[in-house]
């Protein structure tokens, strides 16, 4: 049994690399005991409460924890009492690849890491801001370009597109410049009044 903090940096505070490498060291030491992978169940609220400079920590942990588990022989169930505000739990549920928050179940998701990154399913006025935060938080660390292909985008209405802006306006500020890539169709009439309509489009 290991507690959230004995896998994160020394003083309990979270460190997104460190933690998902000591994560990859217990799956290697639970498959040379002979068993079949680790399982984690992870307490979110705590993470979630430490203030914005953790939580940006825990978005991009969520990214990298996202990229990690299909290739290591782990399965992990995050768990939420529900305690935190709505808008504080908002990105993180996004970065989930598998969700479910409350009695509805979350409309999108943002996967990938470093410069190149993907938005599946679709985006309004719910998942607006959580994406605007999380999107600012993974990638804003990726000096240069972080491409982001929208070609599993399957709805996105003006909030959306405006989260989308949002993102780019902040992220340009950082020296990071978003350019959004494979644009459904669906997609483009509510991006194209904010300059964001992307090079290319595919049917959707």
């Amino acid at each position: 049994m290991h507690s959230t903090a004995g896998v994160c940096a020394s003083g309990g505070q979270l460190s997104s690399t460190e933690q998902v490498a000591a994560y990859r060291s217990l799956v290697g030491e639970a498959l040379e005991r002979g068993r079949t992978g680790l399982r984690i169940a992870a307490d979110v609220p705590p993470l979630a409460r430490s203030g914005p400079g953790a939580r940006w920590q825990l978005h991009v942990h969520e990214q990298l924890a996202d990229a990690m588990m299909g290739t290591v022989a782990m399965t992990a169930l995050c768990l939420d009492d529900s305690a935190p505000e709505a808008d504080v739990l908002a990105p993180v549920t996004l970065l989930h690849p598998g969700q479910h928050s409350g009695e509805e179940e979350p409309l999108a998701h943002l996967s990938g890491r470093g410069p190149s990154l993907s938005l599946h399913d679709e985006v309004d006025g719910t998942q607006a801001d959580g994406l605007s935060r999380a999107l600012v938080d993974v990638a804003r660390g990726t000096p240069g370009e972080v491409v982001l292909d929208l070609s599993d985008l399957r709805f996105l209405d003006v909030a959306g597109a405006r989260a989308l802006a949002r993102a780019a306006d902040v992220l340009r500020g950082s020296g990071v410049r978003l350019r959004l890539v494979r644009v459904p169709r669906v997609a483009v009439r509510c991006l194209k009044p904010f300059g964001l309509s992307g090079g290319d489009t595919v049917p959707a």
